[in-house]
């Protein structure tokens, strides 16, 4: 058997900005999707800072039906594994000669 030897993570700390949006009747509607997403984001990485999150809204004149866009901007201090993956070694496998024609 091959002595495999365990792979060393490498894991850094990097401010990453996570989007939320699109058009919403209510917006309480949108207030319980950018705090679903703080959840998701806090069970994804227990060591997680939001540092802050930015609100937007504008209307787009394409779009005359639809209410406003409203959009979030969730700017969070993360942990990244930037360990790189190990490479499979694949099969060699013979090219299949055509066969002619007459």
């Amino acid at each position: 058997m091959e002595n495999i030897n365990p792979i060393e993570r490498k894991i850094v700390r990097i401010d990453q900005v996570f989007a939320v949006g699109g058009t919403y009747e209510d917006p309480s509607e949108f207030t319980r999707k950018v705090n679903r997403n703080l959840l998701i984001l806090n069970q994804s990485d227990k060591n997680c800072k939001v540092k802050d999150i930015k609100f937007s809204a504008f209307s787009d004149p394409r779009y005359s039906g639809a209410g406003p866009i409203l959009l979030a901007f969730i700017i969070a201090e993360v942990d990244v594994d930037i360990t790189p993956e190990p490479e499979e070694k694949s099969k060699k496998r013979k090219k299949k000669k055509k066969k002619k024609s007459k």
